[in-house]
């Protein structure tokens, strides 16, 4: 299965509908008319998840899962894999989300009057309880700009908007602190950092790139002066190794191992496995 970047896949998709977009800050409304469970996502903005109607379980990587109910609304930082259960009431699941890019949340950051800290913990859930103030506020996005004209110039106006009602939510001031400490992070990140954390997953190359903040050719430069290798030649590498650590303990059958190593196609995995190990995965698994 193909890891999906958001927002960015979500344009495509005939379940959801932006309501205000410029370039990768947008204002979704999304609708689900079905349970859907274990979906994968990698965020490659910043994101504020409001939910009208059912509830979002949510799993992040170095975090305890968390259940996100009707009212509530979820802070999650860039650069997190996640897994989601999407769970209707009724007859539907609803959601509005906002997604920030990185040039956005420059242009918010006066309502932070004090510089920001980076915190150690950015990864962990952030929920904040909200009134009927801000389900008005959520509605009338709906009911102004759904179907309408995308108008980009009233973008920031509405996120401005949305973060002033944060502010006087019961503790939204410090919701809004750890907001701004945990968003503001530096827009390069390091390769081998990212790439040790993320190597498993299915990402194409100019997803690495443009999740590390560099154009596929500067990557591809980096990345051979970090590990004297291409990241296709690495990540097979990488890959493989995991793969038969796995499979030498015990820990899954030749299937399971594919996915878990980032192969969508087991042939292939197969294939890459034997002509690097000079055996097949299910021979390293009977111990031959």
């Amino acid at each position: 299965m193909i890891l999906e970047i958001l927002p960015q896949h979500l344009f495509s998709m005939p379940n959801v509908n932006a309501l205000l977009r410029h370039q990768n800050t947008t204002i979704m409304h999304k609708i689900l008319h079905q349970n859907l469970l274990d979906k994968e996502m990698y965020l490659s903005s910043v994101a504020l998840l409001y939910i009208i109607k059912g509830e979002q379980s949510i799993g992040i990587y170095d975090a305890e899962r968390v259940q996100v109910e009707q009212g509530q609304l979820l802070y999650l930082p860039k650069d997190i894999y996640l897994v989601s259960d999407f769970i209707k009431q009724n007859d539907s699941f609803e959601a509005v989300l906002f997604f920030i890019d990185d040039d956005m949340l420059d242009k918010l950051r006066p309502l932070k009057i004090e510089k920001p800290e980076i915190q150690t913990h950015r990864h962990k859930p952030l929920i904040l309880s909200t009134n009927q103030q801000m389900a008005k506020y959520v509605g009338s996005l709906i009911d102004v700009y759904a179907g309408q004209e995308n108008n980009p110039q009233l973008l920031e106006i509405k996120l401005l908007e949305l973060l002033a009602l944060v502010k006087f939510q019961h503790d939204g001031d410090d919701f809004l602190d750890e907001f701004y400490s945990r968003s503001l992070m530096p827009k390069k990140r390091d390769i081998r950092e990212f790439m040790h954390q993320h190597y498993l997953q299915n990402l194409k190359i100019e997803d690495y790139a443009h999740l590390t903040g560099r154009s596929v050719s500067t990557f591809n430069r980096e990345f051979k002066a970090f590990y004297e290798a291409t990241p296709h030649q690495w990540l097979i590498e990488q890959r493989l190794v995991k793969a038969h650590e796995m499979l030498s303990e015990g820990k899954a059958n030749v299937t399971q191992t594919a996915l878990a190593v980032g192969y969508d196609n087991v042939s292939h995995f197969i294939s890459a496995y034997k002509k690097k190990y000079k055996q097949t995965p299910k021979q390293t698994k009977i111990g031959k």
